[in-house]
């Protein structure tokens, strides 16, 4: 998975999860749809995916890069669709 984080300049640049923060976010972001996000706990998102709360904290630094993570990922979705459905995908910041 692929999200971005503003370089020095404020530019956003990719970043590539790895398969452990994916598990993370997809759990996640379940949980935050039936809970929301104040009604989800890294407790509750570290049962979801099968590991300790401390395995959650060394992927993501707290819950709000989790939430962010999440984020980022659902708009990465939605701009690779709405460029499907325009027969292209515009390069992020264009």
């Amino acid at each position: 998975m692929r999200s971005a984080t503003p370089d020095a300049d404020g530019r956003l640049t990719p970043v590539a999860h790895s398969a452990a923060q994916l598990r993370i976010v997809r759990a996640a972001h379940e949980l935050f749809g039936q809970h929301g996000v104040s009604g989800t706990s890294l407790q509750m998102i570290a049962d979801a995916v099968g590991v300790t709360k401390a395995a959650v904290y060394h992927q993501f630094k707290s819950k709000d890069d989790v939430v962010l993570a999440v984020t980022r990922d659902g708009a990465r979705r939605i701009a690779g669709r709405a460029g499907r459905r325009r027969g292209r995908v515009r390069p992020a910041g264009t």
